[in-house]
């Protein structure tokens, strides 16, 4: 409504308000003497092209005048539609792009069609609520119908584009261009062009976002993002890579959820995951992987692969599931390459190192997805290391040992979400945590951290970072320090 009314109503007062005024009345002579210039300009020579047409074309002048001065009518009509649409995306684009990241481009086209037949569908529907009559009502639903294969078909000429949040600067500097845009069309319209270019400008680095990802280059970084109940952890490498285990998810316990019900169910990948990755500037990530196949970390993942076009699918033991299902079907549309892996396996990526330490080899999968399924990596930079346990449990970490995988590691992101089920006293010897890192939900009906493995870890003297206290958890390291941020504050 302020962009509607600061920018939209100066800007068709000064243009198509002036020329409807001297629309009124066409066929009255008197009235052209009491408009403004412009309007008695312009409907002065509407008359002189009615009265030319009625001398080619030998019908009656008046039936001319009428005839454009309608057409004038609608074509000022649906110039105020364009500038209306053009003002309202202008005016949301800052709150478009930080809350929904979209900017429709094709609803400028599209209201031009859809608002007038919407005008018709509301008297229409109170004439058949009081009337009770079918033929309005059909009629109505026909024109609703009709806009919906309107806004549809503008639909396909829209790109898939994802609007990142802008940086803060550039927030404020648009909000200040449209404020003295407004001021200027206000006190001093002759000047309303001077403020109207850095408008556009500030608009069109909205869109484009020509800004390079906001991650530290040299170091690695771990970040545990708070998606409740779930894992979602992005991983920035020392070369600028990037990864993403997991994308977090919802629960489901019992039958499926009806259509309805799964439409209407928050998407952790594209509600929480995907706008934090956008509010870093990242548009693109280079390897997803999935640790198991279970909801709360295979939920949100078909989303960040439509929304960030990976390289790369790494996985653990994939047994059949829904999750893993959805997962795979996205990976093979948007043709990422899904690569499974197994312990014993070591390879350079991003600066680093990654030892692959789970599962093993000969590990059967069982005919539903399990923690021990879990994609166990160990991650090398210099002289630290970053354990990624996924949900292991305590088979999985006793086979670990027995197999001597290297678990040696300054940074340990607790399996399982701090359940009972993993983070045995022999695997902690192994690893020596400085920092041990838990990806668990506020007051989480498991209760997980569980206890004992808070006792544990403190035994082993690890500094416990946790998602449901500290809420987004980032660790940094140059290879020699370790830095922590938290939510809440830096440590």
């Amino acid at each position: 409504m302020a962009a509607i009314g600061l920018l939209g109503a100066p800007l068709l007062e000064a243009t198509s308000k002036i020329y409807s005024r001297g629309l009124a009345g066409i066929t009255q002579r008197s009235r052209a003497p009491r408009l403004p210039p412009r309007a008695a300009q312009f409907r002065l020579e509407l008359r002189l092209l009615a009265e030319t047409a009625s001398y080619w074309i030998r019908l009656p002048r008046r039936w001319w005048e009428h005839t454009f001065a309608g057409a004038a009518r609608i074509f000022l009509f649906a110039y105020e539609l364009a500038v209306i649409s053009a003002v309202i995306q202008i005016g949301l684009a800052l709150p478009m792009a930080i809350y929904f990241h979209r900017i429709s481009l094709t609803g400028l086209s599209a209201n031009i069609l859809v608002v007038p037949l919407l005008a018709l569908v509301v008297p229409l529907g109170f004439i058949a609520l009081f009337t009770m009559l079918s033929l309005p009502a059909a009629i109505a639903g026909w024109l609703l119908g009709v806009s919906e294969q309107i806004a549809e078909w503008h639909t396909h000429f829209e790109p898939h584009w994802r609007v990142l949040s802008p940086p803060l600067w550039l927030a404020i500097s648009f909000t200040a261009a449209l404020v003295l845009l407004a001021f200027t069309m206000r006190r001093w319209p002759p000047w309303s062009a001077a403020p109207l270019l850095p408008v556009f400008i500030l608009f069109a680095l909205i869109f484009w976002h020509p800004f390079a990802p906001a991650i530290h280059p040299a170091e690695l970084e771990l970040t545990a993002i708070d998606v409740g109940q779930g894992d979602s952890l992005l991983i920035c490498f020392p070369d600028s890579k990037l990864m993403l285990i997991d994308a977090g998810g919802l629960l489901s316990f019992g039958r499926p959820a009806s259509n309805a019900q799964a439409a209407a169910r928050l998407d952790i990948g594209e509600d929480v995951v995907s706008p934090y990755l956008w509010s870093r500037s990242i548009r693109k990530i280079d390897v997803v992987a999935l640790t198991h196949a279970h909801d709360d970390h295979a939920g949100g993942l078909p989303a960040v692969i439509e929304n960030f076009h990976p390289d790369q699918l790494w996985t653990g033991a994939t047994p059949y599931s829904a999750a893993w299902s959805a997962v795979r079907n996205k990976a093979r549309a948007e043709n990422v390459k899904i690569v499974p892996l197994l312990s014993g396996r070591s390879f350079n990526f991003g600066g680093t190192r990654i030892d692959v330490i789970s599962p093993p080899a000969d590990y059967v999968p069982g005919a539903t997805p399990m923690n021990n399924d879990s994609l166990g990596l160990r991650i090398t930079y210099c002289q630290r290391t970053v354990l990624l346990t996924g949900d292991m449990e305590k088979p999985m970490e006793r086979r670990a040992l027995m197999d001597g995988e290297p678990l040696r590691a300054d940074i340990l992101k607790v399996g399982h979400h701090g359940s009972n089920t993993s983070s045995t006293d022999p695997f902690l010897d192994a690893v020596s945590p400085v920092f041990a890192l838990i990806s668990d939900g506020f007051e989480n009906s498991f209760r997980h951290p569980h206890p004992l493995v808070l006792e544990r870890l403190a035994a082993h003297r690890a500094g416990i970072l946790r998602t449901d206290r500290d809420g987004l958890v980032t660790i940094r390291t140059d290879g020699r320090h370790i830095s922590v941020e938290t939510f809440r504050s830096p440590k």
